[in-house]
């Protein structure tokens, strides 16, 4: 017991809510976070993910691993991006300055030009809640502060790892 009434852990507690709070004033420590990535599935029950993650990724003050179940409407974005072969990617690449080169062209002549679609090193592919897998790694996007309930309803989903 402490000389103010309260134990060494409640003066912990305090001092930690503090500084955390001080820390969100000052811009260190974002006042929300929505996002949670590299997310290790631990489990699927119906529209439920249970993943573990390291808790200092939303939490800087805080050690060890963080456990949160993820709420999947049907109307949740599940994606995976899938990297592009290199011969394909400098194919790619070839095309894309041809084009960069003709709009510059066309700008030096006083033409109107179109936008260029950018060049992305990756494939985006489509999934569904059942074709994730326990032991997966994914990232969470949530439109409410991931850190405030163990309870999260996710608007994304994108699968990192198999």
């Amino acid at each position: 017991m402490l000389t103010n009434g309260k134990t060494y852990q409640q003066g912990l507690d305090e001092a930690m809510n503090t500084v955390e709070k001080r820390l969100e004033t000052i811009g260190i420590i974002p006042q929300t976070i929505t996002y949670i990535g590299n997310a290790t599935v631990k489990s699927i029950n119906g529209q439920n993910i249970v993943v573990e993650f390291d808790a200092a990724a939303i939490d800087l003050l805080k050690e060890g691993k963080m456990t949160k179940t993820i709420l999947v409407p049907d109307s949740v974005s599940i994606e995976q991006r899938i990297q592009k072969p290199q011969e394909e990617l400098e194919k790619l690449y070839v095309d894309f300055q041809k084009q960069a080169d003709e709009i510059q062209k066309k700008i030096s002549e006083g033409q109107a030009v179109e936008n260029i679609e950018p060049l992305l090193p990756y494939t985006v592919k489509t999934l569904q809640l059942s074709d994730l897998k326990v032991g997966e790694v994914i990232s969470i996007e949530s439109k409410t502060d991931v850190r405030q309930t163990d309870t999260i309803e996710a608007v994304s989903i994108q699968l990192i790892s198999q």
